[in-house]
């Protein structure tokens, strides 16, 4: 796998994470919406592999950029380098085992962890997400 710099984290900082549902594949997920158990939201996104592990960016999201992204709005790029991602999370995933965690600023990936710029969704907003989004992004009266 790629050498990553960042800050090494003696464990994996994200507790409890839960797939939501998986966005993309290819052959198998590649890009995944989980939660952590007080309901976070994260995009998990498989980036490198190797014979021991499969190397994930994770890194939190708010429902109404996601809604932006899974509407064909922004690209992924866009969620990865957002200003409100103070740093992301890097892990080498085996058999349900974190190694390998390390916290990134965005602006210091390597060229090869950042998605395309054309890094589109383009599948149209799944049902779930219709009542993912009347839930999390319903205004609150005063």
């Amino acid at each position: 796998m790629k050498n990553q710099k960042g800050i090494q984290l003696s464990e994996f900082p994200l507790k409890d994470l839960e797939v939501f549902e998986h966005i993309l594949f290819h052959d198998t997920p590649v890009l995944s919406h989980v939660r952590d158990s007080t309901k976070n939201n994260y995009l998990a996104y498989w980036i490198d592999d190797d014979n021991v592990a499969y190397r994930w960016l994770i890194f939190k999201i708010d429902p109404i950029d996601l809604e932006v992204y899974l509407s064909g709005k922004i690209p992924l790029k866009s969620l990865v380098m957002s200003p409100k991602n103070d740093f992301v999370f890097f892990t080498d995933m085996n058999d349900g085992q974190y190694t390998n965690n390390i916290m990134v600023k965005p602006v210091d990936l390597i060229p090869d962890y950042i998605p395309d710029e054309d890094s589109f969704y383009r599948s149209g907003i799944d049902k779930k997400y219709t009542e993912f989004f009347k839930q999390t992004l319903t205004p609150v009266s005063a």
